[in-house]
């Protein structure tokens, strides 16, 4: 494939890796003793549909539109998930963090662009 065809492809499917595709924002939730969230927005030109997150300085409890619990989805303190968010014709994803044990840390997420 041609660079700009695999970039035509990244940017319709969100199915390749992050290397092609554009990052558009950044977003960071301090995550403490209790959930704490944000908003990922749709905004004009681009849909927010798949993005990176990252747990640092703590090892991190989230959730995707609910609060965050001891139950809900874990990253260790350094690693990185990748994650399709969820599209909802037009309605936000929210993102919500709190720290797994007693350690407060942040929840760094990078968006993608995705051209809608």
């Amino acid at each position: 494939m041609t660079a700009g065809l695999v970039r035509w492809h990244a940017n319709r499917t969100a199915r390749l890796g992050d290397e092609f595709k554009e990052p558009v924002k950044r977003y960071v939730v301090a995550a403490g003793a209790s959930s704490a969230s944000v908003t990922i927005a749709t905004e004009a030109g681009w849909t927010p549909l798949c993005c990176s997150i990252q747990a640092v300085g703590a090892d991190i409890r989230y959730n995707l539109n609910a609060a965050a619990s001891a139950t809900t989805y874990y990253i260790k303190n350094g690693d990185t998930h990748k994650l399709a968010l969820p599209y909802f014709g037009g309605d936000n994803s929210v993102i919500h963090a709190m720290r797994n044990a007693s350690t407060d840390g942040t929840l760094e997420i990078i968006v993608y662009k995705v051209l809608s």
